[in-house]
């Protein structure tokens, strides 16, 4: 494998105010040490904890954010986090709300500034116009739609169920909870790629799976769990919530295809020997805990 600098990029958005120029209220950090970790699991939303080095004072105290200040203001302030290197490129991996943001200057001079932050946190709970229908309607239209208004695509793997008189108020997120709580089938609203995905209970998201590999970054062998494998990988930002995995290692029974349930991202760059992983956890396909 040839080498390449790997990097993270990380853009912060204020939801009110500016950066001291009027209009001017997003910044972009490159080439900073930063360490991200992110973790995906289940339904829910993403959760991002970062730690950044070398960011000016002014910065750090514009961007800083307490739980007492966030519910006291709600400035709702935004990072994105992209990640790749120099022959790839960098993608967006994270984007979300700053639920907490604080300097660390007990190891002055080596400042620390931490984020934690999380996806889809307010933007995509407002309540939005309800959605219903007279007789028998395609679950997957309602959803199409409800993307739709959200600005996102939407992605079936094979959900043909259908719904009587439907009627979905609240936000997009419980229209979208509800509708596939009614059908019994599996959902992600993946805010990073701004992707509705739905595929049925037991079965796997997308129509190919990712391979799983030493060739394309196996990290040593996977391990069982209970309801499947765990492995570890260098990063990889093409397995997401729901994706087909398929295994191949050394260890027969672990080869295969599984459904990724649980995703960790470690990243950090400008650090000797820094991490570049992603961690997951898969279920057997057509297992339902």
């Amino acid at each position: 494998m040839a080498f390449s600098k790997r990097k993270i990029s990380l853009q912060f958005q204020l939801g009110q105010g500016d950066f001291g120029e009027a209009g001017m209220d997003t910044v972009t950090l490159d080439d900073l040490r930063c360490s991200v970790n992110i973790v995906r699991a289940g339904i829910g939303y993403a959760q991002a904890d970062i730690t950044v080095y070398g960011m000016k004072l002014d910065l750090m105290n514009k961007l800083t954010v307490t739980q007492k200040f966030f519910f006291e203001n709600q400035r709702y302030n935004q990072v994105i986090v992209s990640a790749g290197d120099e022959q790839s490129g960098m993608a967006m991996c994270f984007g979300g709300t700053i639920m907490e943001a604080w300097a660390d200057g007990r190891q002055a001079p080596d400042v620390a500034f931490h984020v934690s932050a999380q996806s889809g946190a307010f933007e995509l709970m407002k309540p939005v116009r309800p959605v219903s229908f007279r007789g028998s309607v395609d679950a997957a239209l309602m959803l199409s739609g409800i993307a739709g208004q959200m600005g996102y695509s939407f992605e079936n793997s094979g959900v043909t169920a259908t719904l009587v008189d439907p009627y979905k108020p609240g936000s997009a997120k419980s229209q979208i909870a509800s509708i596939c709580r009614d059908i019994d089938c599996l959902s992600d609203v993946d805010d990073s790629t701004k992707v509705v995905a739905v595929w049925p209970k037991g079965k796997a998201r997308g129509a190919q799976a990712v391979l799983i590999s030493k060739d394309t970054g196996l990290v040593s062998y996977p391990s069982y769990t209970q309801s499947g494998v765990q492995f570890s990988s260098i990063y990889n930002p093409n397995i997401v919530f729901g994706a087909a995995l398929q295994l191949e290692s050394q260890f027969t029974p672990a080869s295969g295809q599984w459904a990724a349930y649980h995703i960790a991202h470690r990243l950090e760059s400008e650090v000797p020997n820094g991490q570049w992983f992603t961690d997951v956890e898969c279920n057997y396909l057509d297992y339902v805990a």
